[in-house]
């Protein structure tokens, strides 16, 4: 589970990044992030937040199980960045395929890509 500080959970603002949010894709996912203004509630920390539609996959066992992978991933790398993004994941339906590994390493590519 992400930390409290690192979870987008304002509607508002998770609609705000993802109609202006630039974005990057890969294969699997695709990363919708913007850098807001500063706020007190960010506190210079990454947020993020999953989306998983059920046009990707109508189990909600699968679609649960394909965030919890995601969570953990990105658990380890908002840590290891410090830079203050809004952060978008949209996983594609060839994203429940993965092993943890491989989500991690496709993360963490597209990550690096905007850092």
């Amino acid at each position: 589970m992400l930390f409290p500080k690192n979870r987008l959970r304002d509607k508002k603002t998770i609609q705000a990044l993802l109609s202006t949010g630039k974005w990057i894709k890969d294969r699997h996912f695709t990363l919708k992030f913007r850098l807001p203004s500063p706020s007190p509630a960010s506190d210079g920390r990454p947020q993020a937040v999953i989306v998983i539609s059920a046009k990707t996959e109508k189990r909600a066992t699968e679609r649960n199980r394909l965030r919890r992978q995601i969570t953990e991933a990105l658990r380890h790398f908002l840590d290891e960045y410090r830079v203050p993004y809004q952060l978008a994941v949209i996983p594609r339906s060839s994203a429940l395929k993965l092993s943890y590994g491989e989500i991690r390493d496709s993360l963490h590519y597209l990550l690096k890509k905007i850092i």
